[in-house]
């Protein structure tokens, strides 16, 4: 047996320590307790207040124990009787923290992963273990709907899982609803008690509300038209459809990087809905961000009568009526006022090509001078119109957005919202310019996130929580 010597340095003093350690194969023990106190120090220290007086504080002894769990010393403050002349006594334990877990962590935040959206019949759960996979008996799974609450009321598990097993698929759940998952390993510990990722972990997942229906559809009397639009509704089910992101005025949602840069063509989509209505202002829609800081700015609004949308320094404007996006037993389009849009959702696209005038699209419908003739003459055939003209403007400006002061530029990240207080929904950005069939066909669809050109796509149905999930993927690789 031999003796360690422990010198600590406090301040202005040294205080001898003894403590025994017994040596055997590599393992040293605490086998006893020391300690060390100094007496009759009567050390004086002059301080400066922040009042520019000065107190003297004398420093009477100084204790330190160590070599056994805390023995229940506290430092509590000092009250003098003269604030300006006192005496402090220094007693300090640093015994082993005996109260402290110990463990190797079972679980880690990268390795779980679970779906969200990715599915349209069930929420994927996969994961891996770091430790401790001799000490583990078997799995069980729970889910809750509460996201926020930091013990949440999990309820009996919705599936026990041998110690081999390591994913699970979950089908009992709701379309577009968020749902709370809680990994738990079983055999970590005794009697098994919650230690975050000692012994669980959770996560949060969703399934996607939409699904490929195929079929017939039949009619009777009458001539088959174009644009029809089909809704399927379960037997006791209900229209859903889904919800979107509310994004304040002075805020916005952030896609902090691409996972691909976007370059010389774009697309930008969105739906769109102000909180409040508009006072001649706009809401930026969609921004994306260079390499080199700019923006390119999508902004839609209500200005002097007019709906006006803007991409920069481009900027396009008509009044009185918008199509709706819906047409009658004739195949023609139904107008709509433009004041709709103080209160209903209005989809809007933004086709992008470097050194172009871009396109703008209102509910699927191209806005230019051959459909604002084409609103005029159904205006007239309607008695109920007020036959006011709808008329164009345009600044017919092109845009540059491949280059910064002769430097090139790529668009690596997007905003989405501010200006004025909104929802937006149904986020999508294609590195390639949709033709007017697609945008007309697909602007009301739920899209599957696999098409050809998608770059992002933002459905905006989590209904909760901070965060939005990216559904592009190409194959089995997601962009988000």
């Amino acid at each position: 047996m031999k003796k360690l010597h422990l010198v600590l340095l406090f301040g202005l003093f040294s205080i001898g320590l003894k403590g025994q350690i017994q040596e055997t194969e590599g393992v040293k023990t605490l086998v006893s307790a020391s300690a060390s106190r100094l007496e009759s120090l009567n050390h004086s220290v002059v301080v400066l207040d922040s009042s520019a007086a000065t107190k003297t504080i004398t420093i009477g002894s100084v204790s330190l124990i160590s070599g056994l769990p805390y023995l229940g010393i506290k430092q509590a403050p000092y009250q003098p009787n003269n604030p300006t002349n006192y005496s402090q006594d220094y007693q300090k334990d640093i015994g082993f923290p005996w109260g402290v877990l110990y463990a190797y962590d079972t679980f880690e935040e990268r390795t779980l992963k679970i779906s969200k959206g990715y599915y349209s019949d069930r929420v994927d759960i996969n994961w891996d273990v770091l430790n401790n996979q001799d000490k583990i008996t078997g799995y069980v799974i729970y889910r809750t709907e509460d996201l926020s609450s930091e013990n949440p009321d999990w309820g009996d598990p919705i599936r026990t899982l041998s110690s081999i097993e390591k994913s699970y698929e979950d089908r009992d759940i709701e379309g577009a609803k968020l749902y709370r998952y809680k990994i738990k390993a079983k055999g970590v510990m005794t009697n098994d008690p919650d230690v975050e990722y000692v012994t669980y972990i959770t996560g949060i997942g969703f399934r996607n509300p939409a699904a490929v229906i195929t079929g017939n559809v039949s009619f009777e009397g009458g001539n088959p038209v174009e644009d029809v639009t089909i809704a399927a509704v379960p037997d006791g089910g209900f229209d859903d459809f889904g919800s979107g992101l509310s994004i304040p005025a002075s805020g916005f949602a952030e896609i902090d990087a691409f996972h691909a840069s976007l370059n010389t063509t774009i697309t930008l989509q969105a739906w769109v809905k102000p909180q409040n209505n508009f006072l001649n202002d706009t809401i930026r829609a969609i921004q994306l961000v260079s390499d080199r800081n700019n923006t390119l700015d999508m902004k839609v609004g209500l200005v002097n009568n007019r709906m006006q949308v803007s991409v920069n320094d481009f900027s396009l404007s008509f009044n009185g009526h918008m199509p709706s996006g819906k047409v009658n037993n004739r195949g023609e389009d139904i107008l709509i006022s433009i004041d709709n849009f103080d209160t209903d959702f209005v989809h809007f696209t933004a086709a992008l090509v470097n050194d172009s005038i871009p396109q703008i699209y209102v509910n699927g419908r191209k806005i230019d001078d051959a459909y604002i003739q084409e609103m005029n003459r159904l205006l007239s055939e309607t008695s109920t119109s007020t036959m006011v003209s709808v008329t164009l403007q345009t600044n017919g400006q092109t845009l540059r957005f491949d280059s910064d002061a002769g430097t090139a530029q790529t668009w690596t990240r997007a905003n989405l919202g501010g200006r004025k207080t909104a929802f937006v929904d149904e986020i999508r950005i294609w590195k390639k310019k949709l033709s007017d069939q697609q945008i007309k066909r697909d602007y009301k669809r739920y899209l599957k996130g696999n098409e050809d050109g998608l770059h992002t796509y933002l459905r905006a149905n989590e209904r909760t929580g901070d965060y939005a999930y990216d559904l592009a993927h190409t194959g089995f690789n997601f962009h988000g």
